[in-house]
């Protein structure tokens, strides 16, 4: 099961009560950060990702992050060892290199359980990481991703203002579409089923087309979308 998260920060209620659910006899969660290279900055942030969660009563009893120091061996072994993969935000070009020079993608492929990807975290595993350009990214970025998501693509901290990038980006690379993920919202993927997941409006992007999708509560076969 993968959760695909647009951005914020914490959990809102939709989100709170589907974690509570399905995360409750979890006890292992191992993160994959974004700058390996920040040390502090990593700790910080796991620290703050943590706190998300023990703010709706999941706490963990064992608790890793893939570092700079981990060979390939002892970071495929953590993530072997862990019930929940959690990826975390920043920049996915890095992470991206840093699960490569790490050899984890075929790990990741093939571990059978939850993964959580947030805002840059979500975009690396999808089938294409799509960067839209903004006052990080001067021009829109398309890289290949690890695709743990059955060929799922999506913009995460979705806002209207991304959808002319968004019909630039599936014409010049021919994406079939692109699930629009807005700041609290979330994405479950689940074997062939996908859920939406809180309150805000979600779209589907295609060429010259948004579509807008206002499901929340019930799972949707992936090729009906």
């Amino acid at each position: 099961m993968i959760y695909l998260l647009g951005g914020g920060f914490g959990f809102k209620e939709d989100l709170q009560n589907e974690f509570k659910s399905v995360l409750k006899n979890k006890n292992s969660i191992t993160f994959i950060p974004t700058s390996p290279q920040d040390r502090s900055k990593c700790e910080k942030y796991k620290k703050v990702n943590l706190s998300w969660f023990s703010d709706i009563g999941i706490n963990f009893d064992n608790v890793s992050m893939i570092n700079q120091e981990d060979d390939v061996i002892s970071a495929q072994d953590k993530i072997i060892k862990s019930n929940i993969i959690f990826l975390m935000g920043g920049d996915p070009i890095t992470q991206l290199k840093f699960i490569s020079d790490k050899k984890l993608e075929n790990c990741l492929l093939e571990y059978e359980g939850i993964i959580i990807g947030i805002s840059a975290g979500a975009l690396s595993i999808c089938k294409k990481c799509i960067l839209t350009k903004d006052q990080d990214y001067p021009e829109n970025i398309v890289v290949d991703g690890i695709n743990l998501t059955n060929g799922i693509n999506v913009d995460v901290h979705y806002t209207n203002e991304h959808d002319e990038n968004l019909y630039q980006i599936i014409k010049e690379h021919k994406i079939d579409k692109v699930y629009a993920i807005p700041e609290d919202g979330a994405l479950r993927i689940d074997n062939d089923s996908i859920k939406f997941v809180g309150e805000d409006e979600f779209y589907i992007i295609k060429q010259g087309l948004k579509e807008q999708v206002n499901i929340t509560e019930i799972d949707s076969p992936i090729e009906g979308l």
